[in-house]
Parts: structure tokens; sequence; C-alpha cells
């Protein structure tokens, strides 16, 4: 009997985060922790949209590998309620620089 779609998608998206995956987080949000100490003056901070997406790692400078993206996207959520919970908003700005790349700006409350 084939696996049920609804069975898979629910068991990727309800499963609570495991211990890699908040060690993961807690590595992203200690980086952006770092740049927000070194580069604030009361202006919006940008961080690449590729780190808080978990697509590169900007401590080993390579992919995050072995991540689904249903899972990436749990993450991500979760790093976002962290810094909503610190006192940041947070936004996508794609015109940043103009350089291509997506930032997720953040800024205080």
């Amino acid at each position: 009997m084939a696996v049920k779609f609804k069975q898979v998608k629910d068991e990727l998206e309800a499963a609570p985060l495991t211990a890699a995956e908040l060690k993961l987080i807690d590595i992203i949000e200690k980086y952006i922790d770092e740049k927000i100490l070194k580069e604030f003056d009361n202006r919006p901070i940008h961080i690449n949209l590729n780190y808080t997406e978990f697509v590169w790692n900007p401590i080993t400078n390579s992919n995050f590998e072995n991540i689904k993206d249903t899972r990436k996207k749990l993450m991500t959520k979760e790093l976002y309620r962290r810094f909503e919970a610190a006192g940041w908003v947070w936004k996508i700005n794609s015109d940043y620089s103009n350089s291509g790349v997506d930032y997720w700006v953040l800024t205080g409350k």
C-alpha cells in the first residue's frame, strides 16, 4: 500500500523541532546577534535571507544539507519568533543595494 500524502505531510509539519534543528537555529541566532551588536546604530540591520531560511551557513560558508524544505520553514518560523519576542520587527526587502539578494531587515519595535 502506498504511503498517504497527508500522513507524510502532517508528520513533517507537526513534528517538534529536533535537537539538531534547534542547534542550527541557535547558530544562526548567534550569528545575527553578533551582527546586530557589531552594526547597530539605530538603523535597520540587513541579514541575507539565505541565512535565515537555512540555505547557506555563514559560519561554515557552505550549504545547509539534508534538511527538507518543510523543516527549513519551521526552523525559519522559530527564528523569526525568537527575534519578535526580543523586540525586533522583521520584513523582507529585495531592493537593498540592488544586489539581487533578498534581505531580512530588522528594526526595533
